[in-house]
């Protein structure tokens, strides 16, 4: 009953989660492109054209700056998530006074967490692929190299990181929303709107 309550509010609220499918959904697009660079075919050929190994170099730079890249995003995630809960706060009050108990209706916004993050994954994860070759073709525009026997490539190890940056980001925006449900009295829930 509760998956059929998330599903409805997804359908009802496509708005105000739209805003948090494209955040998400641009967030692991980029997030694969740029941790699949490494593995591209251009980088190949680019250590063959140069005297330096430039991929162990890219490797390193791609390494520090997925950290912070990962950072960035989970607060982005988190914010776009905060969001959406803060608009819907007086029907999360309405739930509670048609007699759902706060385990409930936290469970409704993991449900619906989890729904919404699972198609962006899904998705990004495939437009991250198709990014990640135009990636290729800029870099190899760049560096002036010709790859006449172009090959298309996908990154197994850009792949597990990608879902397990995200799968932590949506834990912790789970364990946000239970957290940030269960503190709110109806009283505040049912004046939300009234809020500035």
């Amino acid at each position: 009953m509760l998956v059929k309550v998330a599903l409805r509010n997804i359908r009802r609220s496509v708005k105000d989660y739209a805003i948090y499918f494209i955040t998400l959904l641009m967030a692991v697009t980029l997030f694969y492109a740029f941790n699949s660079i490494s593995e591209q075919q251009v980088m190949t050929e680019i250590n063959e054209s140069s005297h330096m190994d430039v991929s162990t170099f890219v490797n390193e730079m791609i390494s520090l700056f997925s950290y912070i890249i990962a950072f960035v995003l989970a607060f982005l995630v988190i914010y776009a998530n905060s969001l959406l809960i803060r608009r819907r706060k007086r029907e999360f009050g309405m739930y509670f006074m048609l007699g759902m108990k706060p385990i409930q209706v936290s469970r409704i916004i993991v449900y619906e967490t989890v729904l919404v993050g699972v198609i962006s994954l899904a998705l990004g994860l495939g437009l991250g692929v198709v990014v990640s070759q135009l990636l290729s073709f800029a870099t190899a525009a760049i560096f002036g190299i010709a790859m006449p026997d172009y090959q298309f490539s996908f990154s197994m190890d850009a792949f597990i990181m990608t879902l397990v940056c995200f799968c932590v980001i949506f834990l912790v925006v789970a364990v946000f929303n239970v957290v940030s449900i269960r503190r709110c009295k109806l009283i505040d829930l049912m004046n939300a709107d009234s809020k500035s």
